[in-house]
């Protein structure tokens, strides 16, 4: 068994850019907002109610701490990204994935029965797509793969690999009706 990577990839963070930003928008609103609107309201109200103070304090530090939320997901989403990787050897597509819990999945290159790859519109914009692999595996018959920089290449790297080990091993598919 042949056990040397011929391709080897992470998903990529680029898809994450958009959400990155809209996360550092959070975070500077809930800072530059969040201020200014609780100290009105406490100037607007200090003469009615003596005590407002004290009462916007615990609302203004949630705003503030909502503004995180968003950076929190994508830092989440980051390091998932930064925890799965996909690796082809001459007879397996390896998948590992996982942050707590680390799972370890293959596919042998024999099952793997088609592909097709993934770009929509957001991920045509940053440049990203999909790559889905359809087998014949049981534990796993459809495989997400990315996202990924260069989807393509990624796809046409495995169907090579795929083709050669087929025709090396001299497997067939047979189709009944």
């Amino acid at each position: 068994m042949d056990t040397t990577t011929l391709w080897e990839a992470r998903p990529s963070l680029r898809t994450l850019v958009p959400a990155m930003i809209f996360a550092g928008v959070c975070i500077w609103a809930g800072f530059a907002f969040a201020n200014p609107v609780a100290q009105a309201f406490i100037d607007g109200t200090a003469m009615v109610i003596p005590w407002t103070a004290e009462n916007v304090r615990i609302p203004y530090h949630a705003v503030q701490a909502a503004g995180f939320f968003p950076a929190i997901v994508v830092g989440f989403k980051a390091l998932g990204y930064r925890m799965t990787r996909f690796a082809l050897s001459s007879e397996r597509l390896l998948y590992e994935h996982g942050v707590l819990l680390r799972s370890y999945d293959q596919i042998r290159l024999e099952r793997i029965r088609d592909f097709r790859v993934l770009r929509p519109l957001a991920a045509r914009l940053t440049g990203t797509g999909k790559v889905i692999v359809i087998s014949r595996d049981e534990t796993l018959p459809e495989l997400i793969m990315g996202p990924f920089a260069r989807p393509l290449e990624a796809e046409e790297a495995i169907r090579k690999e795929v083709i050669r080990r087929q025709e090396e091993s001299g497997y067939r598919e047979l189709e009944t009706t």
